[in-house]
């Protein structure tokens, strides 16, 4: 963390081309509440165009995740973009959306793709499950993508399990997937219904009402009411 602390002096230092390119400040402290306090003060106070919360995604309790994504976004700028690094599953966007972050990266997507596993708005797919070698439904009747178009889960069963276009194709499908997700999420914030959004998100994700309890404790300390969230649909 302190080495963070020296090197982004060092990067401002070395930067000659502030009119093209943003230089972000980059949090970190691991799981320590004490360091990452440190590491954003000192990030802060250098009144950067942006800031990346680092050092998560990693495997960590997920009860751990998000407190320290609340913790840094609490105390970094709300008219700076706040950045968490690494962060790709959809779950995960949401709740750090709902606990102020702006922007993420990752490769699951695609990753995930490879493997056969589709996003959906109910969660995955598992592509490669011999059930989906009679589904004849495209992924996801509500996306609008090329693949949700042409293909149905039968044929797509049949690629991934023998030809990379199958890995291609369900990567196509994921990107736009996450696409839509985050236009949703974005409009919703726009438009004043950001909790309607979560809250019907996680409606599809959790149907039986077994919402995890990370995510209940994140979006309390958020300020959304889930509770309608945390019962079986009827």
């Amino acid at each position: 963390m302190h080495r963070t602390l020296r090197w982004i002096k060092r990067c401002i230092n070395a930067h000659k081309r502030p009119t093209e390119q943003n230089l972000f400040g980059i949090v970190q402290g691991g799981l320590d509440p004490q360091l990452r306090d440190t590491c954003v003060k000192g990030m802060v106070a250098l009144d950067l165009p942006g800031y990346a919360i680092g050092g998560l995604a990693g495997g960590e309790e997920k009860d751990s995740f998000w407190r320290v994504v609340a913790q840094c976004t609490a105390g970094l700028p709300e008219d700076k973009p706040r950045y968490v690094m690494g962060v790709g599953f959809p779950l995960d966007i949401v709740v750090c959306s709902a606990l102020g972050a702006d922007m993420y990266d990752c490769v699951y997507p695609t990753r995930t793709a490879r493997f056969g596993t589709a996003l959906v708005p109910e969660g995955v797919l598992k592509l490669k499950h011999a059930s989906m070698a009679a589904d004849f439904r495209p992924l996801d009747e509500t996306c609008s993508c090329m693949v949700c178009k042409r293909y149905t889960r039968s044929y797509l069963h049949s690629l991934v399990t023998k030809e990379a276009m199958g890995s291609q194709l369900v990567s196509y499908h994921n990107v736009a997937y996450m696409m839509k997700l985050s236009r949703d999420l974005h409009h919703s914030i726009l438009e004043g219904r950001f909790p309607e959004f979560v809250q019907g998100f996680l409606r599809k994700q959790f149907p039986q009402g077994d919402v995890p309890e990370w995510v209940c404790n994140a979006m309390e300390v958020a300020g959304i009411d889930i509770s309608m969230c945390c019962a079986p649909l009827k």
